[in-house]
């Protein structure tokens, strides 16, 4: 089974495909790229024709309970689906943000799972990669954004209890994050009310108190600050 994300940068060449991606020699990368020359097809023919949709991946149970539907009617060529009682070997092509976190999680369901990018893990290329990221959950009155970020830093700091020992160092830290504006305008009053009702710690500080515990800014101009105290960095590459 072949689980990709949403980035196109891994495209029909051996990387992504054949020995290298763990030894699942059948496995046949899903590429727009490949469907223009030969043998391929793209991620909405993939889709139709094994009768999956976004999000169909059900867990029930383990990956021994992972369940796809059937291929739809008169469906040809159709992945095989995962079956249950089986130990199964996944191939996730991309390494990104959702790469990673579904080859994780996959693993932690118990599947032996290969991870695959064109470019290596954390590279360059990728909206996740680079050295460091910084998390934080102020997304205004976008609810799901903000739960599904503060989830994400409790992730992290269970990551580093299992993982930050053999490594070296934590992966994430702890720096807190800081708003600052001249008035508590619309952005900022949304993402209060956002963090009150989903329980998030945070602090209304008034510029006298920013310049008390940050004498190093300067503050003209600045009339409030939103600070969020369990924001942090994670260290993408090393990640």
């Amino acid at each position: 089974m072949t689980i990709r994300n949403g980035r196109d940068d891994c495209v029909g060449t051996t990387p992504c495909a054949g020995k290298e991606a763990g030894g699942a020699e059948d496995l046949e990368a899903v590429t727009p790229e490949a469907s223009t020359m030969g043998g391929g097809m793209d991620r909405r023919t993939f889709l139709r024709r094994s009768g999956l949709g976004a999000g169909s991946l059900a867990v029930a149970g383990g990956v021994g309970g992972l369940l796809t539907p059937r291929p739809a009617s008169g469906a040809e060529g159709a992945p095989g689906v995962i079956r249950r009682g089986r130990q199964q070997h996944v191939v996730v092509i991309g390494a990104g943000a959702f790469g990673v976190w579904t080859a994780y999680h996959l693993q932690q369901m118990g599947a032996t799972v290969s991870l695959v990018d064109l470019y290596g893990p954390g590279n360059s290329r990728s909206t996740s990669g680079d050295e460091t990221r910084g998390i934080r959950t102020a997304y205004g009155d976008r609810i799901m954004w903000t739960d599904w970020a503060s989830q994400s830093i409790q992730r992290w700091k269970a990551f580093d209890e299992e993982f930050s020992p053999g490594m070296g160092d934590p992966i994430y830290y702890d720096t807190g994050d800081l708003i600052l504006r001249a008035e508590m305008d619309d952005f900022l009053q949304q993402t209060r009310a956002t963090w009150e009702k989903l329980g998030i710690a945070h602090e209304v500080l008034d510029v006298d108190e920013v310049a008390r515990r940050w004498p190093q800014f300067g503050l003209e101009g600045i009339g409030v600050g939103l600070y969020e105290p369990v924001a942090g960095v994670a260290r993408a590459r090393a990640a």
